[in-house]
């Protein structure tokens, strides 16, 4: 998602999220270690939904 985000514009997607620029770098590096509530904002924001599915 980090390389999604960061081909978009970080700042409007920290914009549209709610969250710091800072901490959006912060949440989405390598190092990163962001709440399901972050990946669930960055992902709206890029209009992506995330889907959770039984394993057959």
């Amino acid at each position: 998602m980090n390389v999604i985000a960061r081909a978009r514009n970080m700042s409007q997607l920290a914009r549209d999220t709610g969250l710091t620029r800072k901490g959006l770098y912060k949440a989405l590096s390598p190092d990163g270690n962001p709440t399901f509530s972050t990946v669930t904002k960055v992902a709206k924001a890029l209009g992506l939904q995330i889907t959770v599915q039984a394993i057959p």
